[in-house]
């Protein structure tokens, strides 16, 4: 999933095309090293050629570009370009209709091994794409069965819940060395830990940073996650 500061640069391109999320998510290692060593900014067009012919994918920043939070409709932001006072969508107290919510805080977190600290998983959603997800291994994604699960326990084959109730499917998750971003919407109420707190992430339902936290100090009920796998 290319960003809107992306698509915005390639449209100024004089081939105009950009290439699908699938083909950029497959090159995306080679592409960002080709970024790094050239020096380019993130969202910077970048050519390549694809079955269907050339198209443009573009550079990655120092975080996961690709891993963007819904701030309205259709429009996504990478988690890492959010600031505090910006928006997104959430849950709103009914745990029904999707708000806009304020951004508290924004938490980073450095993996320095590949064993610890971020994973990046693929995500097949219902309509046929993949999402390329990047994220630290405490964030926390809604499953099919209705609880949280921590992104490092996922496994291939894992259902993850979409934000219009569909099913999606983890097809790849390994353990990265990366720079993530996660997002922080505001003090936690334990009567309602959810309210608020669930927001769109490339189309599947996640939790903010103030859950992950609350969770890791054991001030919310066992009932919202899912068992951990022992390591």
């Amino acid at each position: 999933m290319e960003t809107k500061k992306c698509l915005e640069n390639i449209a100024k391109r004089p081939f105009p095309v950009p290439c699908r999320d699938e083909f950029c998510a497959e090159i995306r290692g080679d592409i960002n090293e080709y970024c790094k060593h050239a020096g380019l900014a993130a969202n910077t067009p970048v050519p390549a050629q694809s079955a269907a012919g050339r198209c443009w994918c573009c550079c990655g920043g120092v975080f996961a570009d690709a891993t963007a939070a819904a701030i309205s409709g259709q429009a996504f932001q990478p988690l890492v370009e959010l600031r505090a006072g910006d928006r997104v969508l959430a849950t709103g107290p009914d745990l029904v209709r999707w708000e806009q919510a304020d951004v508290k805080a924004i938490g980073r977190l450095q993996a320095m091994r590949e064993d610890t600290g971020a994973v990046q998983l693929d995500v097949a959603l219902p309509d046929g794409k993949t999402v390329t997800l990047r994220l630290a291994t405490e964030a926390l994604l809604l499953g099919d069965d209705a609880l949280l699960h921590a992104a490092g326990q996922l496994t291939v084959g894992a259902k993850l819940r979409t934000v219009d109730s569909k099913l999606a499917e983890v097809t790849a998750s390994r353990t990265i060395q990366a720079n993530v971003a996660h997002i922080h919407l505001g003090r936690v109420d334990p009567a309602a830990p959810l309210h608020g707190h669930l927001f769109n992430l490339a189309g599947l339902v996640c939790a903010d940073l103030a859950v992950s936290v609350a969770a890791f100090l054991g001030e919310l009920p066992d009932g919202l996650f899912a068992p951990r796998r022992p390591h």
